[in-house]
């Protein structure tokens, strides 16, 4: 997740001119590319367009971020049901 955080702040789409870090759909995919395959289920189209677009087509890294933590948080806890489920 610390990887995924840092290419997000490193890949921050121009123009900067609030305080909101924002990224576009290029270097979204440019991100995907560098993180590997481990999030790039995240790193659709489709997923990319479920956020709130600013007048450029850029999407809030912040709440992008949180939205990958969520999901993962719930797969590892249904994955830890899964295995403490004794009637599986």
């Amino acid at each position: 997740m610390k990887e995924l955080w840092l290419h997000l702040k490193d890949n921050i789409s121009e123009p900067k001119e609030d305080n909101v870090e924002r990224i576009n759909y290029s270097d979204f995919k440019k991100v995907m590319n560098l993180i590997g395959s481990s999030f790039s289920s995240f790193f659709t189209a489709t997923t990319f367009l479920k956020f709130d677009k600013d007048k450029y087509g850029r999407i809030d890294i912040v709440s992008f971020f949180h939205y990958v933590v969520k999901k993962t948080n719930i797969e590892q806890n249904k994955i830890s049901l899964l295995v403490s489920d004794s009637y599986g």
